[in-house]
């Protein structure tokens, strides 16, 4: 009895490390044609699937292109940063600082205890309009 027992320990273990196997084929897969988050996804792709060689390959055809293109333009991104960034984000830098420094020197308005009312506003649009259409 405990030769019968060693042998399907021993029969689990082989099919641990064949599994095990094939999960890192898969995310070497996923490294090489779509990049670490390739790799993560084929990884739990692989292991949804439950070891489905054929729904993974086709779901990874259909995934790798837009992975890999997203982390290219992320990387790029992050390189202009790196670099200084370009004109556009310098703008908005200085943009978002000099609002910050106005809010912080406008003194606060308090708002109103109750919301203007409904004939308040309709005075208010009317007193913009003029009273006469104008001639043409």
């Amino acid at each position: 009895m405990a030769e019968g027992l060693d042998r399907d320990i021993e029969l689990l273990e082989i099919h641990e490390v064949s599994a095990w196997r094939q999960q890192l084929g898969a995310a070497a897969a996923g490294l090489f044609t779509a990049g670490p988050i390739g790799l993560i996804a084929s990884l739990i792709a692989f292991r949804k699937l439950e070891g489905n060689w054929l729904p993974w390959a086709l779901i990874g055809v259909l995934a790798a292109p837009p992975l890999a293109y997203g982390q290219l333009r992320g990387v790029a991104a992050l390189q202009r940063l790196g670099a200084g960034g370009d004109e556009q984000a310098a703008l908005d830098l200085a943009a978002a600082q000099l609002i910050s420094e106005s809010d912080r020197i406008a003194p606060s308005a308090k708002a109103p205890a109750t919301a203007p009312s409904a004939t308040h506003w309709m005075a208010a649009i009317f007193s913009v309009i003029p009273a006469t259409p104008p001639r043409w």
